[in-house]
């Protein structure tokens, strides 16, 4: 396609899809009517909500700054929140979390209730515009009156990872919101710091972000992690300050040595429960019982090995393909980030399904990439990714099915597989536009083999009217 063919794209398209008006008035519609839905069901009838987690982040600020105890003393927390009548998990994350949750302690439990809701509500929509807008690059308006864009916002508020958090009062959303602002400034160049703060932030308040770590030294951001390293030393500095004498020595000796694999995290339920749909969930449904039946294998070091071998291929898998210097013609940021975000899910000792709000943006990113990448369009890796991604957003019963206890274990970890799946597209894709990037070639509709935000593949109806050939 040569370049004044380009040019003439804006005006095919307004000609294309000036017969489709009465679909681009129906698009925001429909929109509207499922984001009204969303905050009628995770909003206005917050009253319906659990709050399962939300009580292990508002009594261990309680029990920390007004009673100056140790929030992983589990009789401590048990005392404190023995009047809600709800269970309450331990406090599991390390004492810098703790300066985060401050602000709950000035509250009451009602307040913290809405406050978190609020919060989590906010970062919802803060996720939506840097990703869509500013990661992506496409034009708001587009998110409303075009066909991919707009099927792209749906699958985000519609994913089961992205409802379970604000049903449990979680923090994901916070430490997403995070992720997308050092996400976007990576992308941008910008200064260290406005890196290596919101990183900074994810990584105290949910640890797993730390793998990201490992991404900025692939991408030789030096500074931004001298940057990280002095605000940790600040942030641990001042939890050895203001924070009650030996919480340190707590979680290093009560909660730190009970999160590897299959070991069962202090006060909370085993690993091997369905919702456990990462490396750890899967192997440690081998080796403990479960409600369909015995332990397959008998040797815990086996099923260790299995999680250190399948959790090193994957870091390794995706460090080995994000490897070497950035493209003068493009940066696959978009790319690596999703490929490190899935990573972190997948080998986290704990990834329950409400950490599956991790994995939508990665499955949003490589579903762009596979209609918007160089080459012809891939109709079996589509296919592949749309089930995935069904797979990933939407709650399955898979346990309610009357399978033996075989059968039964390998389908109990249904969602797990889906995840892999995506990671694979997108590690496939990188490798992909990597070929492309070499070779000087371009993509279908003539634009950078990496081009995922340029404008002029915002527009699904530009996407989709051209003659995108499929093989």
């Amino acid at each position: 396609m040569t370049a004044s063919t380009i040019t003439t794209l804006p005006e095919q398209s307004t000609k294309n899809t000036s017969g489709r008006s009465p679909l681009r008035r129906v698009i925001p519609c429909i929109v509207i009517f499922i984001y009204a839905s969303f905050l009628w069901n995770y909003g206005v009838q917050f009253r319906q909500l659990t709050q399962l987690d939300l009580g292990s982040f508002y009594w261990g600020a309680e029990l920390t700054f007004h009673e100056h105890h140790s929030p992983y003393d589990l009789a401590a927390m048990d005392r404190l929140s023995a009047g809600t009548g709800q269970k309450v998990f331990p406090y599991l994350y390390p004492p810098p979390s703790l300066l985060l949750m401050s602000p709950l302690a000035l509250v009451s439990y009602r307040t913290a209730i809405l406050a978190m809701l609020l919060a989590n509500h906010f970062c919802f929509l803060l996720i939506a515009g840097v990703l869509f807008c500013r990661i992506l690059k496409i034009p708001a308006k587009s998110l409303f009156g075009e066909f991919l864009p707009a099927t792209l916002l749906l699958y985000l508020i519609s994913s089961h990872g992205i409802a379970l958090t604000i049903d449990y009062g979680q923090v994901n959303l916070i430490v997403l919101a995070m992720l997308c602002l050092a996400w976007w400034r990576m992308k941008q160049r910008a200064p260290a710091w406005q890196i290596a703060l919101p990183l900074a932030l994810a990584i105290i308040l949910k640890t797993y972000p730390a793998i990201f770590v490992v991404l900025l030294l692939l991408r030789r951001e030096y500074r931004a992690i001298a940057w990280l390293c002095a605000m940790f030393i600040v942030a641990g500095a001042l939890s050895c300050i203001v924070l009650p004498h030996g919480l340190w020595h707590d979680w290093l000796t009560s909660i730190a040595p009970t999160g590897g694999l299959c070991r069962i995290p202090l006060g909370l339920h085993s690993p091997a429960a369905v919702p456990n749909q990462g490396i750890n969930g899967f192997v440690s449904r081998l080796c403990f019982p479960t409600d369909s039946g015995p332990p397959l294998l008998h040797s815990r070091g086996l099923c260790v090995a299995i999680g250190y071998v399948l959790s090193l291929g994957v870091l390794g898998s995706t460090i080995f393909v994000c490897r070497g210097p950035i493209p003068r013609d493009g940066d696959p940021i978009d790319l690596q980030f999703s490929a490190f975000l899935i990573a972190s899910f997948l080998i986290a000792p704990l990834a329950w399904e409400h950490h599956l709000a991790f994995v939508a943006p990665a499955v949003i990113v490589a579903l762009y990439a596979v209609l918007g990448g160089p080459g012809r369009i891939n109709r079996l890796a589509l296919a592949l990714l749309a089930i995935a991604a069904v797979v990933i957003a939407y709650p399955m019963p898979l346990e309610s099915l009357p399978l033996s206890h075989v059968p039964m274990l390998a389908v109990n970890s249904g969602k797990m597989y889906a995840v892999f799946l995506v990671w694979g597209v997108i590690i496939w894709q990188m490798r992909r536009t990597g070929l492309y990037w070499r070779h000087g070639e371009s993509n279908s509709l003539g634009l950078p083999a990496l081009g995922l935000g340029d404008s002029r593949l915002c527009s699904a109806g530009r996407l989709l009217d051209q003659p995108l050939p499929c093989r």
